[in-house]
């Protein structure tokens, strides 16, 4: 079953992402995101990208929340969360069809004040959830400023909608792939073919001889 990547922070967006997942499960693709993911196979970034090379394409939710991001960034990357990370490989480095969803007011989702909290103890807590909110608000202008196509979606039945309307697309991409697969073993049955041929030229040569 082909499957896509669905990107959201999920301490903001959870329900809504279940949402999408089963959208797309009904279209006849795999849903695939972060949660669960098992680390202990790499690090997290690696783990993302292995997930996301599998997939057809990326449907990246975006709210308010700036979410959880790694320690130590990418040398390669300026600094973003992980979920900001997903979208930004998946539509640069993979070459993958995205499509850009910003949830405003009217969706299911956490209320803004619980978002992005720092660690028990943190000394400027405030400092450190606006801090975030502006990394996020300044990824949401970048997504708007630049060359991807975007949508806007104010409660959960146009979100829906939005994912229904995408399956002409999905399917145009689930053709591919299996066109590509169709090119791979023509390929490889080519050169068993051939191989086999070979050895039956040398059976007959060397009885020949």
């Amino acid at each position: 079953m082909p499957e896509v990547f669905v990107s959201a922070v999920s301490s903001e967006l959870r329900e809504l992402r279940k949402l999408v997942a089963e959208e797309v499960e009904k279209l006849g693709y795999q849903p695939v995101f972060q949660d669960g993911f098992d680390t202990e196979q790499g690090d997290l970034h690696q783990v993302l990208r292995r997930k996301i090379d599998r997939c057809e394409g990326l449907i990246h939710l975006v709210g308010l929340a700036y979410g959880e991001e790694p320690t130590t960034p990418e040398p390669s990357t300026a600094r973003l969360s992980y979920t900001q990370y997903e979208f930004q490989y998946a539509s640069t480095s993979a070459h993958k069809k995205t499509w850009v969803i910003f949830v405003e007011q009217g969706c299911t989702r956490t209320p803004e004040k619980r978002l992005d909290k720092p660690p028990v103890g943190h000394p400027r807590p405030e400092e450190y959830q606006r801090e975030r909110w502006q990394l996020q608000e300044a990824w949401r202008q970048r997504l708007r400023d630049g060359n991807h196509i975007w949508y806007t979606v104010s409660s959960d039945a146009s979100l829906q909608v939005r994912i229904r309307d995408a399956h002409p697309e999905l399917n145009v991409l689930a053709r591919r792939r299996n066109h590509r697969r169709l090119a791979v073993w023509a390929v490889v049955g080519a050169a068993i073919l051939a191989g086999i041929g070979v050895a039956a030229w040398s059976v007959r040569y060397f009885q020949a001889q």
